[in-house]
């Protein structure tokens, strides 16, 4: 994903949310990404942290790839220090605009909703006109259909609670 990464992170820096911090997981790839996080780090002190999976257990057929990004996600929130949390993949992006800042307004003013979700785009650069909008209704995600996981920005206290990172 290094390819993309670093406008995943700067859809993130346009959030535009006071007090955010980015929490970059590698998950064990050896596509040049490490390099590309530590100088995205550097640029971004204040902002950006990162961790790096130790690649000693990075043995074809002993932890797979989906493992290994479940674990970097778990990693990550583990030392998460704001109210809400958001997860991105290194190949996606936030599209321009105040989603996030929207979410956090939302939770904010109503403490009994656990999460605020939207809606994300899809788009294929090698297929010109292929974007589309998918948008989820609350009932969606809890009815256990497939739902990006960059559409939600959560609470952090239901992954202090233990009940959601088993699910990772």
């Amino acid at each position: 994903e290094r390819e993309y990464l670093e406008q995943a992170v700067q859809s993130c820096l346009d959030q535009n949310v006071e007090d955010s911090e980015i929490i970059i997981a590698d998950d064990g790839s050896d596509d040049g990404s490490i390099e590309l996080i530590k100088e995205l780090a550097q640029r971004h002190p204040k902002k950006i942290r990162y961790i790096i999976h130790d690649r000693s257990d990075v043995v074809p057929g002993k932890i797979i790839p989906p493992i290994r990004v479940s674990n970097g996600i778990k990693r990550a929130l583990a030392i998460a220090k704001g109210r809400y949390c958001q997860m991105l993949s290194g190949d996606d992006f936030f599209y321009p605009g105040s989603f996030t800042a929207d979410a956090v307004k939302f939770l904010d003013e109503n403490p009994e909703y656990s999460a605020y979700v939207g809606g994300h785009a899809i788009y294929y650069p090698d297929r010109p006109g292929s974007a589309y909008w998918a948008f989820y209704p609350k009932s969606l995600f809890w009815t256990g259909d497939y739902v990006h996981i960059s559409a939600f920005v959560y609470r952090r206290e239901l992954f202090e609670k233990g009940g959601f990172l088993p699910r990772f």
